[in-house]
């Protein structure tokens, strides 16, 4: 590391293209479901030795698969009942998502709920999401109170949440993890966002043996 180290001061001091160029890279998301546009910006960045425009828009389609979750899952907390609603999410239709959830009752409206909150925040920056399991702040500090003292009305369903298990595999051995701690990690910019989000809704419908990893961030 010191030789390496060494080797980095030898290049200082840096101009602003360089820095943001190496500002690029260190940012870089493998998980991150343009990924691989992202490597090519990068690529680019580094042969005109300057970092491009960003956009500060989200891609159209990302954007309507988070709109369209919000709606149709926001459409069945109010009305349970609600079927036939025209939208999908990723190629699967709403229908076949609120499927998943099963027989309403308060704790599954609730959960649904968390999962709206989670998905409106990457859309709205006004509405920050509050954590159900994962006890750090926004910059990974610890933050063990926070969620019950933000559902401190809710604490049953809170409790009832964190201790649903979902059971897959992490490279075929047995892995658990928390309901609550997989909504807390579904990241609308992950790849594999729409297969989590089905994971999620199955076991707020009480399947919680997906037959496929749960993915995230």
């Amino acid at each position: 590391m010191l030789k390496i180290d060494a080797m980095e001061d030898s290049l200082a001091p840096l101009d602003k293209h360089a820095a943001g160029i190496r500002w690029l890279i260190t940012r870089f998301e493998a998980c991150y479901h343009q990924a691989d546009k992202e490597v090519e910006r990068i690529v680019k960045a580094i042969g005109a030795g300057r970092c491009p425009r960003e956009s500060k828009t989200r891609p159209p389609k990302r954007k309507r698969e988070l709109e369209n979750t919000c709606r149709i899952l926001s459409q069945w907390c109010q009305e349970p009942a609600v079927r036939g609603l025209n939208l999908d999410v990723g190629g699967v239709p709403a229908d076949e998502l609120l499927g998943f959830i099963g027989q309403a009752t308060p704790l599954k409206i609730w959960q649904v709920q968390r999962v709206v909150d989670r998905v409106t925040a990457a859309l709205d920056a006004g509405r920050p999401y509050h954590n159900i399991v994962l006890d750090v702040g926004d910059y990974g500090e610890p933050n063990a109170s926070a969620a019950r003292e933000h559902y401190k009305n809710d604490a049953v369903f809170l409790e009832q949440t964190r201790a649903t298990i979902i059971h897959d595999t992490v490279e075929g051995r047995e892995a658990r993890i928390s309901l609550g701690l997989a909504i807390d990690l579904l990241m609308p910019c992950h790849w594999d966002f729409v297969g989590a989000l089905v994971i999620i809704l199955k076991a707020i419908g009480g399947d919680q043996k997906p037959q496929r990893p749960f993915t995230c961030c």
